[in-house]
């Protein structure tokens, strides 16, 4: 959410199976079902705040890949050459399990899981 769907649009026209959670009428499912369901249908979920990283990294999840958006200017255009150029430089740890941190001067990628679940060694 916090994407415009407009950025779908142009994602299906280059031939990518994206949805708006807006299109599925769920546009105030919590946080932490969007996870559970981008997981379940092996896709990939773009933000534009920083709940969805947290989630993950909080709870040492290893999917799905997470694209959290931090730009000055959010539009359509803008989030598409952003999106283009992370996916191009992160394309292997997306689909491995990643949170890509997309800014005005870059991208960052951290790979999952973030924060180690406790060993279960005593």
């Amino acid at each position: 959410m916090g994407i415009s769907s407009d950025v779908v649009t142009n994602l299906r026209s280059e031939g990518h199976d994206a949805t708006h959670l807006a299109e599925l009428g769920l546009e105030r499912m919590e946080d932490a079902a969007i996870l559970a369901l981008a997981v379940s249908e092996q896709r990939i979920v773009l933000a534009h705040d920083l709940d969805m990283s947290r989630i993950m990294a909080l709870g040492g999840a290893t999917a799905p890949s997470v694209l959290s958006f931090r730009l000055s200017n959010m539009t359509p255009a803008s989030v598409l050459r952003h999106l283009h150029h992370a996916v191009s430089a992160f394309k292997k740890e997306l689909q491995q399990g990643a949170i890509v941190a997309v800014t005005d001067i870059g991208a960052r990628c951290h790979i999952l899981p973030i924060i180690r679940p406790p060993s279960s060694e005593t």
